[in-house]
C-alpha cells in the first residue's frame, strides 16, 4: 500500500489543533464546517470509536450529512479482541466513554437543583 505524504493531501485534507477530545474534536469541525459553508463530512476514525464519534459529530453539525469511515487497526485484527488484554482494556474503555456520551446531555438537568436556572 503506497503511503501519501502531508504534501499530496495539502489539498483535500484539514487538521484542526485546538481540540483534546471527541467532544471538542466534534465542535471545532462543526464552526469549520460553518465556516467553509459545508453540508457533507467524512468521517475517518477507528471502528472501535466510531459509534462514539458518530454521536458527538451528529449533535454537533445535526444538518450536516456525516459519512462513517471507519479504519480497522491491525491490532484488533490479529485475534478475537476478548483474547488481548489490550484490545479488552480499549474497547472496555471506549465503550464507558460512549455511554457517558449518551449520559451527557441529561447530566446537567438531573443535577441541577431544582428551580435553578429555569
Amino acid at each position: 500500500m503506497s503511503r501519501q505524504t502531508p504534501d499530496s493531501v495539502a489539498c483535500c485534507v484539514v487538521l484542526g489543533h485546538e481540540a483534546d477530545n471527541t467532544l471538542g474534536n466534534a465542535r471545532e469541525t462543526a464552526q469549520w464546517m460553518e465556516n467553509e459553508g459545508f453540508h457533507s463530512l467524512r468521517l475517518v476514525t477507528a471502528s472501535y470509536h466510531m459509534p462514539r464519534s458518530l454521536l458527538e459529530f451528529s449533535r454537533a453539525m445535526p444538518d450536516i450529512e456525516i459519512v462513517p469511515n471507519p479504519v480497522f487497526p491491525e491490532f484488533l485484527q490479529e485475534a478475537p479482541w476478548w483474547q488481548s488484554r489490550r484490545s479488552t482494556l480499549l474497547i472496555a474503555s471506549e465503550y464507558i466513554k460512549y455511554l457517558a456520551a449518551i449520559l451527557r446531555p441529561y447530566v446537567p438537568a438531573v443535577l441541577r437543583p431544582s428551580g435553578a436556572g429555569d
